[in-house]
């Protein structure tokens, strides 16, 4: 109990009147505590403090003293709320978990085709819905998704993996997951699952069919056309310092070529006069050599005639 000290008064006791008075009120309100206090009581706790009270003050002391504490009545519906919300995000959380991990159909890794396991070429299934076909020097790639349906796994891909063999097919494992078997309308291919070996472009080794007959055995980088360069149909390329490049192409179900594709492909060069001698290698150790005659035009890279805008990084 606080008692301040405008609140000190000397000389006067409580009356039983007061006590009645007080007795009244607590029984009047609702809200009051169910605890009994005597007026002995009050007077024990007031000469506890060295103090006499008048009888109104008394009473107003009393009442204060009496008052149950208030419940946080409005915090209650809010704790149930949060922890319904918890629950629920929860469940929901261990459903997808539980669907993703043993209903929903997962094509993870890397596969090579069953009737040319050893021709150097892979196909690519990453968890974000991602697919490729992977050489080595070069890469062809789209997007997959899968969903079970009716009991069936289904992918739908824009992306081709030979000819017409593309769109949406039934996909069927064999025991140990190793085999997968896509069955399209025009036809199924069967995957052998398997690793990605490494790919290595090693640019002072130069290979290029017609460096050789050149006798041309060191790199000859030319400064102007090092950079990342870019065309809007024709796409990106990008030639290092160091005598290696790179070309992306993103077209995605173009008119130009027929169907969902995008494109690679990683390369070593040299630089004779105005070529520029290209030599993709792949994983089986085969190479592919390409030849561009360039020129610079006004800031701008012309390969084969096409002009390529700089990108500034």
């Amino acid at each position: 109990m606080n008692i301040n000290n405008e609140e000190i008064l000397t000389g006067e006791s409580v009356s039983e009147e007061t006590t009645e008075v007080i007795s009244e009120d607590v029984a009047a309100d609702d809200t009051a505590s169910t605890l009994d206090v005597t007026q002995q009581d009050i007077e024990e706790e007031m000469s506890r403090y060295g103090v006499n009270l008048s009888e109104e003050e008394v009473a107003k002391e009393t009442e204060e003293l009496l008052k149950p504490a208030k419940k946080a009545i409005v915090q209650k519906p809010i704790i149930i709320a949060t922890i319904a919300f918890l629950v629920t995000a929860i469940l929901v959380s261990s459903v997808v978990l539980v669907y993703n991990a043993f209903f929903k159909p997962c094509i993870n890794g890397t596969f090579v085709l069953a009737e040319a396991p050893d021709s150097g070429t892979y196909f690519v299934f990453d968890k974000d819905g991602n697919v490729s076909m992977d050489g080595g020097g070069i890469r062809y790639f789209g997007t997959y998704e899968t969903e079970r349906v009716d009991g069936v796994d289904i992918i739908t891909s824009d992306f081709y993996f030979i000819a017409s063999y593309g769109g949406q097919a039934q996909v069927t494992y064999s025991d140990n997951k190793r085999i997968m078997t896509l069955t399209f309308p025009a036809g199924s291919l069967e995957f052998i699952k398997t690793k990605l070996p490494e790919h290595e472009v090693e640019p002072e080794n130069i290979t290029h069919a017609s460096a050789d007959e050149l006798g041309i055995t060191e790199l000859n980088i030319v400064d102007g056309i090092v950079g990342t360069w870019t065309e809007e149909m024709y796409g990106t390329y990008t030639f290092n310092a160091d005598g290696t490049g790179s070309y992306l192409s993103n077209y995605t179900f173009s008119e130009y070529m027929g169907y969902g594709l995008g494109m690679e492909y990683t390369f070593k060069y040299t630089v004779y006069e105005d070529e520029i001698l290209i030599t993709l290698d792949y994983y089986g150790g085969q190479k592919e050599d390409g030849t561009f005659h360039y020129y610079l035009d006004k800031g701008n890279l012309v390969l084969d005639g096409v002009g390529y805008t700089k990108v500034e990084k």
